[in-house]
């Protein structure tokens, strides 16, 4: 757990905090009422199959968008993990989320 604190105190020092928002994130509805996540315009809804990009690390996940709750993304990743993801951390640069092509 250490070692994760000093990761992200070592991502605030580097993008300094209280930046602004590097995109825009939302909660949204999709067709039919299904819950979605706007992102930059994007509309993406339950079922969609993504990708998760980490800034901090420079890994990339695959996965299903599974649920969003509030200002929590969920999404089951390839291996059957389910993730949470903070929209807060999509705003910021430190996560991105987008739609695979199919």
């Amino acid at each position: 757990m250490a070692d994760w604190r000093e990761r992200a105190v070592s991502y605030l020092n580097h993008c300094g905090q209280g930046a602004a928002d590097w995109c825009h994130v939302e909660p949204a509805e999709g067709v039919g009422g299904a819950a979605a996540a706007r992102i930059d315009g994007a509309l993406l809804t339950v079922g969609d199959k993504v990708s998760i990009w980490s800034r901090l690390t420079g890994e990339e996940f695959q996965g299903e968008m599974t649920a969003v709750v509030g200002p929590e993304v969920f999404v089951r990743l390839t291996g059957n993990i389910p993730t949470r993801l903070h929209m807060d951390h999509l705003r910021t640069g430190r996560l991105k989320l987008r739609r695979l092509a199919d």
